[in-house]
Order: structure tokens, then sequence, then C-alpha cells
């Protein structure tokens, strides 16, 4: 009898069970048994030899594969632009400028400060319900040697001279200006604050309309052949800050934690007091001190909106001389913890320091982050160790993407060994399991 030839469908699934067969003795993972079930086509698996693969399997890379493989990436550029920024370095530059002030600061600038006299007299405002006239007061400035910044050099101060600081200091003790200090001195107290007695006229008045206080500046020399006064523009003592409520419930937040009176419909109005005035003075080539005025036209806002001039010492707050605090005993919420604390009394601290101080210096030259940047040599040590860290890092996954299968074959090859009436139906067979 003559043989009758076998139906395509089975043809076609001998020839996929011969290939299922194949791969899966080849293959422990049975991925390509898998690739059967789901209908995959028996084209090669762009996954297979792809960048985020295993070669072992079909599926992607596995995330710690992935995470490695970006930090390495990380670590070489960063390494690579520590290398480059390396050869810009200017902390030798930086640091020969600070020390040239320093020398200056030895040789001239403090013992020229510390042979003079300073005085500060202050003009005070009246009591404003008291019919007096204002207050004139005059004190000695007394010499200290007091270090305020502390030094945060990558480097521990290498190549950084010494130096003996010196300034001058007179604290003003300031009359109460506000108009009911009855109400103010209860939250110094134990006594529990009468919170509806507050009211509009309570608010303090603005910079331009406040109480202001008038400081000239004396400076002679220990032989008395040198005199210097100063004359400084007029500061407001206390004045009022109007700000936003904070949301939500501005009503809330503005009795705490700010602080302040609420006027609707969402002003919170506290009161500022002037605390603090720093003065920078240079010596001439005669030998006068005179005003300092630093060529910054910004406006700080670190502290107030208060602008007072610009011959103070801080270069942080743009050499704003005056510096404004929040009283915490003001205002019907008064923050009792704090002003228990400071006390209610108002006390002003002026200060004058040299202009080549080397406190301003080092501030001025490193931004007042008070760090001289680390050096040429630990820059590029530091690159070549982040690049070897990072070669590292990235050694497993370089060698995952260029390790090539050892075992087993592609689709393709396999598939060309089947007859050519087979390989349609194979395919055929793949797409309408799926």
């Amino acid at each position: 009898l003559k043989r009758r030839p076998a139906p395509r469908h089975i043809m076609a699934g001998a020839a996929a069970a011969v290939l299922g067969a194949r791969r899966g003795a080849n293959r422990r993972t049975g991925a390509v048994g898998r690739a059967y079930r789901r209908g995959a086509d028996f084209r090669s698996d762009p996954w297979d030899t792809g960048f985020f693969s295993d070669p072992y399997s079909s599926k992607p890379w596995s995330l710690p594969l992935i995470a490695s493989t970006g930090v390495s990436i990380a670590l070489l550029l960063w390494g690579f632009c520590m290398l480059v920024a390396s050869f810009s370095n200017t902390r030798q530059a930086v640091v020969a400028a600070y020390d040239n002030d320093v020398h200056l600061w030895k040789e001239r600038i403090r013992p020229e400060l510390n042979g003079s006299l300073f005085r500060i007299t202050g003009l005070l405002p009246s009591q404003p319900w008291l019919d007096v006239q204002p207050t004139r007061m005059t004190l000695p400035m007394q010499p200290s040697d007091s270090q305020v910044w502390i030094s945060r050099d990558a480097e521990k101060d290498s190549g950084l001279e010494d130096y003996k600081p010196l300034k001058l200091t007179a604290e003003f003790s300031v009359p109460c200006l506000y108009s009911d200090c009855s109400l103010v001195a209860v939250a110094a107290s134990e006594e529990s604050t009468h919170t509806k007695l507050w009211n509009h006229s309570h608010l303090l008045p603005s910079a331009e309309q406040a109480p202001q206080i008038l400081l000239q500046l004396e400076i002679s020399s220990a032989d008395g052949r040198n005199f210097s006064s100063i004359t400084l523009p007029s500061l407001p003592l206390i004045s009022d800050k109007n700000t936003l409520a904070q949301t939500p419930s501005p009503q809330s937040k503005c009795h705490s934690p700010q602080h302040g009176m609420y006027i609707a419909p969402s002003a919170c109005h506290t009161a500022l007091r002037l605390e603090e005035i720093c003065i920078a003075v240079e010596l001439d080539s005669s030998g006068r001190w005179n005003l300092h005025e630093a060529n910054n036209t910004a406006v700080s806002m670190l502290h107030s909106r208060i602008h007072t001039g610009s011959f103070g010492c801080n270069p942080k707050a743009h050499f704003e001389p005056a510096l404004y605090r929040v009283d915490p005993c003001w205002g019907p919420y008064p923050n009792k913890r704090t002003c228990q604390q400071n006390g209610l009394e108002h006390r002003l601290e002026v200060t004058v320091r040299a202009w080549h101080d080397p406190e301003i210096t080092a501030a001025s030259l490193t931004h007042s982050s008070f760090d001289f940047g680390p050096s040429m040599g630990s820059q590029q040590t530091f690159g070549i160790v982040l690049l070897a860290i990072g070669c590292l890092v990235g050694a497993f996954p370089s060698w995952s993407f260029f390790q090539k299968p050892s075992i087993g074959g592609d689709f393709t090859t396999e598939l060309q060994a089947l007859s050519p009436a087979a390989r349609p139906s194979v395919r055929q067979m793949g797409r309408h399991n799926s």
C-alpha cells in the first residue's frame, strides 16, 4: 500500500518537539521551552545578546547588574572631572592672597589698631510717652581677641599663616521704646499673656518712621597725632516686620510658630530689634582710620529687609552693618521660653574691625565657607581613587556583556536545520499558541 503523507500540523508538532528537546538538553534553564509555550518567533531574540541581558538566559539583566553599571559610570565620570578640575586648582592663589593680608595684619594693621583709642557715642531716642530729650551716651571701646569663625579647611589649614585676632567692642543699653512696655514685660514673667489687650494701636512703625539711633565713632592714635571722627547714618532701633502668615490656618500659624499679631486677611506682624552693629575701618597712608565702604550694591535679605549700608564686616550679609532679630517678647503670643532665656532688656553691641582683618579676608575669599579648597595633589589622588573604584565596580557588568554563550545555539541556526516545508508551519504554530 502507498503510505499517505502525514498532515502538516503533525510535522510542525514533531519539529517543535525536536527543537524543544535539543534546547532543553543544551540549556538547563529551559528558557527555549518557555519561549515555545509563549508562542515566540524563532527569530533571534533581541535580548539574547543585547546590552542588558544575561548571556546564559533570555531574561533581562537583574537589578544589581544594572545598578552596578550605573554606579561604575558615575564614579568614572566623577574621577575624570576631579582630574580635569585639578589642573585649574585655585587653592594656591587663594592661600597666597590670604597670607599676604595676614602679613600686613601682623606688621602694620594690628599694631596700629591696638595702639589707637576708640570711643563710640550714641544718641538714643527717648520713650515715646515721656516728654524728655534724647539721651547721649559715650562708651570706650574695649579690645577683644576672641575669634568667632571656625576653620573648615579641606587641607586642615595647611599653608595658612597663624595670627592673633583683635577687635573693639562696646554695648549700649537701649530703653524700652514700645508704646506699652507693661504688656511686653508680661512675656518675661510667669503671668499669662493678656491677648485681648493687644490691638492695631500696638503695631510698630515702619523702618523709615521708627525711632533711630545716631552713632559717632572717634579714633585717636596713642601719640595724639592722628584723630578721626566718623559719623554713621542713623539706624532704626525697632520696626515692624510685616510678613505673610503661613498656611494652612494662617491665623493659628501667625500665633505659633511665628509668634506675631495676625491682621486679616493674611498679614503677620512681628517686632524687629537692632541687636548688633559691625563697623569696618581701614587705615590710609597718613595713618588715619576711615570708614570702609564695600563695593557691593546687593541688599541682604538674610535677617531683614532693612538696608543700612555697606560698611559692615560680614560678606555673607553683603556687608550690611546692622543685624536685626525678632523680639521674642513682643506681641499677644510671645515666645515665652526664648524671652525668659534672653531677658527683656534691649542691648545693642557695637563692634569695630579693621578691613584687613584675616577673618574678613578669609570670609571674602571663601564666600563665608572658610574652606580654601583641596590642593592640586589631593584632587588628583582622589580622582585616581575614584577611577580605580569605578573600574572595579564595572568589571563584572563588562565581563557579562562581552561574554558569549558557550552552550546551546540560537533560533535561526536550529530553524535552518528543519526542512523548508516545516519552517513556516512552526512559525505559524507559535503565533497560534500565543
